[in-house]
Parts: C-alpha cells; structure tokens; sequence
C-alpha cells in the first residue's frame, strides 16, 4: 500500500488545475445550477487515485459542495476466525491497526490536496467496491470519483476488479477519473433516451462553467430516429458547441470523436432506450469506460 502520493503527480495535478483556473470567463450571464452537491472521492495514495483528487478538488470549489474523501482498509486477517490461537489474532490485529494507521496519514495528506471548504475524511473497512457503495449512500453522496489506469490488459482487469465494481453497485452518479480535469471539450453522448438527455445537460453545465467546448456526440442505428441532440441543454456554452453524427460501432465511435478532439471528459446516461436497448447501453457504458483516454462521467437521476 502507498502512504504517500507521488511527488510528480502532486505536481501534475497542480500544473493542471493551475491551467483549468485560467479558462476564458466568459459572459455575465448567471451560471446553471451546479448538477451535483454531494461528492465522495475514494484514494488509496496510487497515480490514478490522485487523478480522482484532482476532480473532487475542482468541483469542490463550487459554493455548497460537500465532498468526503474515503480510503478503505483491507485487514490481511482481521476479519477471519482465528484458527491458530491469540498469537496470530494479535498479528493480524497489529497488522490491522497499522493499514489503519497508514491510512489516516494518507487521508490527512489528501484533505491538504483537496483544499476544498467542506471536505472531511471518512476511513471504511473491508472490501473496497462494497465499502465505497455503502459508504457513499450513508453520507447521500450524488457523484463518486474513482481513480483508473491505463488501457493495457493487466490496467483493464483491475478497472474490473474496482472501479466497474463501484459503477455497478452504486446509485449515484460515477465519475472514473483517468487523468486530471482540464479546459478542453467535454463529450456528451446522445442516444435520445432520458438518461443521455440528463447527461447532455449535465455535460453542458460542466463545460459552460469551465469555459471549455461541448461536443454532442451521436452513433445512429438503422431504423432508429436521429433525436434533438441538444434537448436539455439549457445553458448557454461559453466554449465552442459542436454536434457530431457518427456511424458504426457506438463504443468505438465515442472513444475515437472524444480523442479526436481531445475531450477531458466523456458524459453518458446510466441506461439507453427500452429493457432491450438499456443492454446494449449498459455494454456501451461499460466499454468505453476501459477504453477511453479520457475520463468518463456516468450519471444517473437525481437521489430519492
């Protein structure tokens, strides 16, 4: 386990938020309601995790944003019976308490970074994906961070292991962050469903407060009518507003239109259109979310 993050990804991280800070104001119109008020942000002191600090940082900064910064212990033995005697429970015990230990510094450190108003440190126990879920519906948490890696074959399987994990279980909006925020595009895409109209509105929100351009990205299927790529969308996008039609594989065409015109975020509804189509979404979602260079925003209707 990392205690400490990285001196270069600090630095990385600073340089990008320094960069995001400096995105053009634009007009004086009041902003959009920001989408969303309650945000946990999981670390666990890796590369990627401080990507997803990075992103807690930046939409913290919005007035009443509350964001919770989460580090879960996984004890070696502590959760186990004790089949050899008090010898080896006091092992796994001190094993326990300094994972717990450690932790706490890495959160401390952490809360530093976020410099966010309203941050607190939250520490769970047990299995990650599970801890992150349960954790995130006590504290009503609307969006959660996550960190991920790259796209190499080892990289993928523990996005699997983790963070599609998290995006399964929980009923919040997931945001898996592959590299820290910055003032290029955002890439909402369209389907005509609901969901995706929920997330092109909340993909317009982001890009009109950071000033950056908004690509409405849609794949057509055959037999299935073009929708209103820009149903709601109530914001005026400061940034250039560009509309994309696409053919042939959705996941493939979205991943290459957002690293084509170097999108910093990729937004998607949860679910498509119908129980049949909500299927072929949901494999959408799940491969774009392993193979996109960018970070991805999967949103999901407001809590109940």
């Amino acid at each position: 386990m990392a205690s400490t993050l990285p001196r270069k990804e600090v630095q990385d991280v600073s340089r990008a938020l320094d960069r995001l800070a400096e995105a053009p104001a634009g007009s004086d119109a009041a902003p959009a309601p920001f989408p969303f008020r309650r945000i946990l942000v999981a670390t666990d002191g890796s590369p990627a995790s401080a990507h997803a600090l990075a992103w807690a940082r930046e939409l913290g900064r919005e007035p009443g944003v509350r964001v919770w910064l989460l580090h879960v212990v996984t004890p070696p033995f502590s959760a186990m019976a004790d089949p050899t005697g008090a010898a080896f429970g006091l092992v796994a015990e001190t094993m326990a308490r300094n994972a717990r230990d450690a932790g706490r510094a890495l959160l401390d450190e952490g809360l530093r970074l976020l410099d966010a108003p309203r941050a607190e440190a939250l520490q769970g126990f047990g299995e990650p994906a599970s801890e992150i879920a349960k954790l995130a519906a006590e504290v009503k948490a609307d969006l959660l961070i996550v960190g991920t890696h790259g796209r190499t074959a080892g990289q993928r399987l523990l996005l699997g292991s983790v963070a599609d994990a998290v995006r399964n279980k929980a009923r919040a909006s997931v945001l898996l962050a592959r590299t820290p925020p910055r003032s290029d595009p955002v890439l909402a895409a369209i389907d005509g469903s609901a969901p995706a109209t929920r997330a092109a509105g909340v993909a317009a929100a982001l890009a009109e407060r950071w000033g950056a351009g908004l690509v409405l990205a849609h794949v057509e299927s055959p037999g299935v009518a073009r929708p209103d790529l820009r149903a709601g969308i109530d914001v005026a996008v400061r940034g250039r507003l560009t509309e994309v039609i696409a053919t042939g594989d959705p996941a493939a065409r979205v991943v290459a239109e957002a690293d084509a015109r170097h999108a910093s975020l990729i937004v998607m509804g949860a679910r498509g259109l119908g129980r049949v189509r909500s299927l072929v979404m949901g494999s959408v979602s799940t491969k774009v979310c392993h193979e996109a260079r960018s970070s991805v925003l999967v949103v999901r209707g407001p809590l109940q």
